[in-house]
């Protein structure tokens, strides 16, 4: 029954399913906020969420060209686009976090400076195309190194008090944070070193 009721929609306009599921739907509603203690304003709008979404779930059904203005065969393909695009974001940031934590251990560790580990904060912060992580542009700083430096810094401060007592914690940031003002002393800037982050590697 119902198959054959999709069929029958596939064949209409956009105008006529609308009339159709507002026939469909609006008098289930009539009768859900006619029972008595289901007229609450929050009844009313899960009761509007109800009626959008029926609608928009048959024309995405039947008719996704009304919704998305591309042929049924190219929303389907973008629809799957979507569906994936997340998935595989969530892989890179997966990536990328688990690089990092490395990074910061090392750093931890007194196997990197603050600016090495800043540099590969960047390489990796830059890649893979399409999926950068801009996040230490809201850091402050002078200038896009410094606030490299600086998202480094945080994620010591967030590394760190997850596994080291907050007094040692303070005591690396306060180090990272002279390492950081000698450096802009001794050269004016936070200059990155490329050839570094390039050196090391990484899946990014």
């Amino acid at each position: 029954m119902l198959c054959e009721v999709l069929a029958g929609l596939q064949k209409k306009s956009g105008q006529e399913i609308l009339r159709f599921v507002r026939g469909m739907v609006y008098p289930v509603l009539y009768r859900l906020l006619g029972v008595p203690g289901m007229t609450t304003n929050t009844t009313r709008i899960l009761a509007a969420l109800i009626a959008v979404a029926s609608v928009l779930a048959v024309l995405m059904a039947v008719c996704p060209q009304v919704l998305t203005g591309v042929p049924a065969r190219e929303s389907a393909a973008r629809m799957m686009e979507l569906v994936s695009e997340p998935s595989e974001r969530s892989d890179v940031v997966r990536r990328r976090i688990k690089v990092k934590v490395a990074i910061i251990a090392r750093l931890l560790d007194s196997e990197l400076t603050l600016i090495q580990a800043a540099s590969l904060f960047r390489h990796v912060n830059a890649r893979p195309k399409g999926f950068e992580d801009n996040s230490w542009q809201n850091h402050r700083g002078m200038d896009d190194g410094e606030k490299i430096c600086r998202q480094v810094i945080n994620w010591v401060r967030a590394e760190g008090g997850s596994s080291l007592p907050f007094t040692e914690v303070e005591k690396h940031i306060e180090h990272l944070e002279g390492e950081l003002q000698q450096h802009i002393r001794s050269h004016g800037r936070v200059q990155l070193d490329a050839l570094f982050a390039h050196a090391c590697g990484s899946d990014f």
